[in-house]
C-alpha cells in the first residue's frame, strides 16, 4: 500500500530536527517535520563553523559537543564525511 502525505506528515511530526538555520528550519517544517531551535550560547566557544574547521584540519573537536553529539557524529563516520567536503 503506497503512504499518503497525511501519512507522511504524522511520521515526520514523531521526528525532530534541530537547527537555527532558518532556511533548514522552513524546508523542514514544510515537510512536516518537528522542528525545535535550541537556545544558543556561548557561540564563540561552540560554533559550528570553527567545530568543523578542527574536524577538517585533524584537531580536538569532541570537548566543543555534548558527549552525546560527539557519539552520534562518531557513528555516522561524521568527521570522514566533513573531511570529504573539505570546506565549512
Amino acid at each position: 500500500m503506497e503512504a499518503t502525505k497525511k501519512d507522511t506528515v504524522r511520521k515526520n511530526k514523531e521526528v525532530g530536527v534541530y537547527t537555527n538555520n532558518l532556511l533548514t528550519k522552513r524546508l523542514f517544517s514544510e515537510r512536516g517535520y518537528y522542528v525545535k531551535s535550541p537556545k544558543m550560547y556561548d557561540r564563540e566557544k561552540f560554533s559550528g563553523t570553527k567545530i568543523r574547521q578542527k574536524m577538517i584540519n585533524g584537531e580536538n573537536w569532541a570537548e566543543y559537543v555534548p558527549v552525546e553529539v560527539a557519539k552520534v557524529i562518531e557513528k555516522l563516520d561524521g568527521v570522514k564525511r566533513i573531511q570529504e567536503l573539505g570546506h565549512v
